[in-house]
């Protein structure tokens, strides 16, 4: 216990034996042993000293959490929410929501990241998986990163972040927040497009809990056709579905699990690996008991 008073005396928020149904937008129940809120960056660093082992976890909304838990400690970056706007552009910490970045910009009259209102989750997140949508990435727009590293804080280049589909190079790394490089652009064109974004997702995407695209595109196309066109589509195990509105999304019907998501993913995996000759690549990432070797 001495390790938490150490965290507590630097600020950090430490919770125990957590209820983790709103910390994962799968909202399956699931318990974690210990959660540790730092409060700032300096309680950021510290923990990654103090810490023997740890698991990140941001907004959850790609992320599936055991129904058996995740065992030591998870480091949630939710409380790091500090933003600042600049002459040409936004520095907005790694807890910031992607809605409120895109409100944050539409407000200053940037544009380029309408995209991301779309998008639930994160910045330290989307960082991590280079979110994007309708052409754009988060990628596309980073002058720089923030990062911990050896119990210091570097920065990094956009450009040296490799920014791929869906990926970064520097992946393994702690994201403390980022620049982001705008322009200027009309405020009334800037909020219809994001009013034209929300509309398009809640036409086309399921309301219902769930972690967003399952799977990656193949060469550009969603996988979300591929589950469709194996007729899978509508098809549940336990309280998880593949939703009938997009086919990429598991949705929770109201009383999933951890595991009637992962045999429902690992399923439309192999349907369409034997009706297509094509693997599909997860998004999603796990977290818990029993997901060591997934």
């Amino acid at each position: 216990m001495k390790m938490y008073d150490r965290l507590i005396a630097v600020g950090s928020v430490i919770c125990y034996n957590v209820c983790a149904d709103n910390l994962s937008t799968f909202r399956n129940h699931a318990k974690l042993d210990v959660l540790i809120y730092p409060t700032s960056v300096n309680c950021l660093v510290r923990a990654t000293e103090i810490l023997d082992n740890y698991v990140l976890l941001g907004n959850g909304s790609n992320t599936l959490i055991s129904n058996d838990g995740v065992e030591g400690n998870v480091l949630s970056l939710k409380k790091l929410i500090d933003h600042k706007i600049e002459n040409d552009g936004i520095y907005a910490m790694a807890g910031v929501s992607n809605i409120l970045l895109a409100k944050l910009a539409r407000d200053n009259y940037f544009k380029g990241l309408e995209f991301l209102a779309g998008i639930p989750g994160s910045l330290g997140g989307s960082i991590h998986m280079n979110a994007g949508a309708y052409g754009s990435s988060v990628g596309d727009f980073i002058e720089y990163v923030d990062i911990v590293d050896n119990g210091k804080i570097e920065r990094v280049a956009g450009q040296d972040m490799k920014f791929g589909y869906r990926n970064t190079a520097m992946a393994d790394k702690i994201f403390v927040g980022a620049k982001f490089k705008l322009d200027r652009g009309n405020p009334i064109i800037i909020s219809n497009t994001i009013k034209k974004y929300q509309g398009t997702r809640r036409r086309t995407q399921p309301s219902e809990p769930s972690l967003g695209s399952v799977f990656k595109k193949v060469d550009d196309i969603s996988a979300g056709y591929y589950i469709e066109k194996a007729g899978l589509s509508g098809y549940s195990i336990g309280g998880a579905e593949i939703s009938t509105k997009h086919a990429n999304f598991i949705v929770n019907k109201g009383n999933a699990t951890s595991y009637d998501f992962v045999a429902l993913a690992d399923l439309m995996q192999d349907v369409v690996y034997k009706k297509f000759g094509i693997k599909l690549e997860r998004e999603v990432r796990y977290i818990g008991r029993g997901f060591e070797k997934i």
